[in-house]
């Protein structure tokens, strides 16, 4: 008998092994990870992993925007919803958001690592990605009379670049701690959107 190997499609590689380093990084750290650790967590070869990957920086920045286009796919369903008000989504996206930071619990690492080209791609995925969906739902919020935005998509741009900041300066420093990181920014959507009945929101998680 003759056994014919399968042949994957170069996609269907990529991205097993994205999942595989994505699973190495989570157990393990960025910095403790090795491209060894990779290869042996996805069953390839070392040159079938430096076929798709130059390095490990290159296979964590493919991780990063893995996660970051699975956050936006969650979010853009829940500020899809018609039946939300904006306070509603903004409260369900930041309890997502509060769920899917702890279970990436290594990306606290790369802020603290000062992996800057990994954040800047990021940053820029997300810019693209959210822009139009903060500003919509800003939109929505002043139509409801509960945002009080003159300028929304000039707001949405620099809430995103804010936010942006925010992580990169205080998460996973060691100055904040979870909680205290999740309860300053909260605060700081609600001050930026003109927020003015908050209570239960404040109090989310």
């Amino acid at each position: 008998m003759t056994l014919v190997r399968t042949r994957k499609r170069p996609e269907e590689r990529k991205a097993e092994l994205t999942e595989a380093a994505r699973r190495v990084f989570r157990r393990k750290g960025y910095a403790a990870a090795s491209v060894s650790d990779i290869v042996r967590e996805a069953g390839v070869s070392q040159g079938t992993f430096y076929f798709y990957f130059k390095d490990k920086e290159a296979a964590f920045d493919a991780v990063a925007e893995t996660i970051v286009m699975e956050g936006f796919d969650v979010i853009q369903e829940i500020t899809a919803r018609g039946d939300l008000t904006a306070l509603e989504k903004i409260e369900r996206t930041a309890e997502f958001l509060m769920a899917f930071e702890t279970a990436e619990r290594w990306t606290d690492e790369s802020a603290a690592r000062r992996l800057s080209h990994m954040r800047d791609r990021v940053g820029r995925i997300a810019f693209r990605l959210y822009l139009p969906v903060v500003a919509d739902l800003i939109r929505q919020g002043i139509a409801e009379g509960t945002m009080d935005v003159p300028y929304p998509e000039a707001t949405a741009a620099y809430f995103l670049q804010a936010s942006l900041f925010h992580l990169d300066a205080l998460k996973g420093t060691g100055t904040m701690s979870s909680e205290e990181w999740w309860d300053a920014y909260l605060d700081f959507v609600v001050r930026v959107f003109g927020l003015e009945v908050v209570p239960e929101f404040r109090r989310i998680g």
